[in-house]
């Protein structure tokens, strides 16, 4: 794959270690990294009283991205999703208890997405993105593809997943809390993300490919199962550097 160019306008994240985003927010003038109670005081109170602790991480990123309500293209990406809820329906099959049509909208992968349509009266185009170790960039990808489509329109992209629920510690493949990002792609962006990927067959790294890109780093990279990622940050719209010489003249 090419280097990919996403002009970036704002990049948000809410983290709930404390440390790590101290050192991401000490070294990134860029990064707008929280840690205190997300704020999603613009959702009306009966909707915030039933989201989950990742859906207002996510909704946090969201609404520092997107401050007034209106049409904006939104790409929403989770590895896990809502899985404590849909491990609650679970266990209430198995119990013969009644599922909830509200626990079960709540439990959707696209539910905070669909919230947040609802919340900010949004009529453009959404979807929902689930790549396993790799969602991050996929999404990324994705929502990249989306602003190519249409690179007058700005997308919003939000990624965002919680730890496993205790039952399914056995499974956890990293030691990341929960985290939330919110990028928001538009034209006139003063900052530039460089990204691409490669096959690669190696172990994954030890830390999540959104954990590692969290780093702050001028540029970095990350192996998985599947694929390689690399990224840099770059200054202005687009990269000179790989930019192809001028056409001159010929008289």
């Amino acid at each position: 794959m090419q280097w990919q160019q996403i002009p970036i306008l704002k990049a948000v994240a809410w983290y709930d270690d404390a440390a790590a985003a101290a050192a991401v927010s000490a070294s990134s003038g860029f990064f707008e990294v929280a840690t205190a109670a997300p704020d999603v005081t613009y959702v009306e109170p009966m909707t915030r009283r039933r989201l989950s602790r990742l859906a207002r991480a996510v909704l946090d990123c969201a609404g520092r991205c997107q401050t007034s309500a209106g049409d904006l293209r939104v790409v929403a990406a989770s590895r896990h999703g809502e899985l404590a809820r849909t491990l609650a329906q679970l266990e209430d099959i198995a119990a013969g208890a009644e599922l909830s049509p509200t626990a079960f909208s709540l439990s959707v992968h696209n539910a905070t997405a669909g919230l947040l349509s609802i919340i900010r009266r949004n009529h453009a185009p959404m979807s929902a993105v689930a790549a396993g170790e790799e969602t991050f960039g996929w999404g990324l990808l994705d929502a990249h593809a989306a602003f190519k489509a249409s690179p007058d329109e700005p997308v919003l992209y939000l990624y965002g997943d919680d730890v496993l629920p205790g039952s399914l510690n056995e499974f956890a493949d990293t030691a990341d809390g929960l985290l939330a990002i919110g990028v928001l792609i538009a034209p006139g962006a003063e900052r530039c993300l460089e990204v691409r990927a490669h096959a690669a067959a190696a172990e994954a790294d030890e830390r999540s490919l959104p954990a590692s890109f969290m780093s702050a780093a001028p540029e970095g990279q990350w192996t998985g199962r599947r694929m390689r990622w690399e990224w840099r940050w770059e200054s202005g719209l687009e990269s000179t550097r790989h930019a192809e010489p001028p056409a001159r003249n010929v008289h």
